[in-house]
C-alpha cells in the first residue's frame, strides 16, 4: 500500500523527479511570443509556477482542453508539479458540453490553445494558452521566467489523500458525471501493475487509451 510513510517515493514525487531528469532536448518548444526554445521539462515548471500564481494547489482542479501534442504533455506535468488536479476535456466535444463540464468541475484554471479557446467564450475562470500567445498569463521573458520559478515554493505539493485527476463519464441518464481518483489509489494501482507485469525502468509502455 502507498501510505504517508512511503509517499516521497510515490506519485507525484517520483514522477516529477523522473520528468526533471529526462533529457528532452529533442522535444524543444519554440514559444512564438518570446521566440525562444526551452525544453519541455523547463516549460512544464514555468507553467507550474504560473498555475501556483493563479491559486492552484492540492485539490484545486485544472481543466485542460488540448489536442494530442507536446502542449498536452507540458500541461499535464505542469499540473502535477503545481500539486493540482488534472481534469481533461475532450477537444472534439461540442462547445456547450465543454462549457457545462467546465462549470460542473468548478475548475480553478483552464489550460487550452488558441484554436480551441473560442469554445470557451463565456468561460469565467482564468485561461492560460499553452501555445504561448497569452503574454500576460505566461512567463514573458527569460528573466521573468527564472525569477518566477525560483520564487515558487516547490515543497508544497499533493499527498496520497489529495485528488490526482477527475474524469467525466457519459452517465446513465445522459448527463455527464465526474469521477475522482486520489493520488494514493493511483500509486497503489501503479505498484500493482509494476509487480504483476514486472515492469522495469528500461521498459516502454504503449498508451492506447484516451487522455480524456
Amino acid at each position: 500500500m502507498c501510505g504517508p510513510a512511503s509517499w516521497p517515493g510515490c506519485w507525484p514525487g517520483r514522477v516529477c523527479a523522473r520528468w526533471r531528469a529526462l533529457s528532452l532536448v529533442a522535444c524543444a518548444v519554440l514559444t512564438p511570443v518570446v521566440s525562444r526554445s526551452v525544453t519541455a521539462a523547463a516549460r512544464s515548471k514555468e507553467l507550474a509556477a504560473v498555475l501556483r500564481m493563479n491559486g492552484v494547489g492540492p485539490n484545486v482542479l485544472v481543466a485542460q482542453c488540448v489536442d494530442r501534442s507536446l502542449e498536452m504533455i507540458v500541461g499535464m506535468y505542469g499540473i502535477v508539479l503545481a500539486g493540482g488536479c488534472y481534469c481533461p476535456l475532450h477537444p472534439d466535444h461540442p462547445a456547450d458540453r465543454l462549457l457545462a463540464l467546465l462549470n460542473k468541475s468548478k475548475a480553478g484554471v483552464l489550460l487550452t490553445t488558441t484554436d480551441l479557446s473560442s469554445k470557451f467564450g463565456k468561460c469565467s475562470v482564468p485561461v492560460i494558452l499553452l501555445d504561448g500567445v497569452s503574454e500576460s498569463k505566461w512567463a514573458g521573458s527569460d528573466s521573468k521566467s527564472s525569477a518566477l520559478v525560483a520564487s515558487t515554493d516547490w515543497a508544497k505539493t499533493s499527498g496520497p489523500g489529495d485528488l490526482a485527476y477527475v474524469l467525466s463519464t457519459s452517465g446513465s441518464t445522459g448527463e455527464p458525471k465526474l469521477a475522482s481518483i486520489m493520488h494514493g489509489s493511483l500509486c497503489n494501482f501503479s505498484r500493482a501493475v509494476n509487480k504483476s507485469q514486472l515492469v522495469l525502468p528500461t521498459d516502454r509502455l504503449l498508451q492506447t487509451s484516451a487522455c480524456s
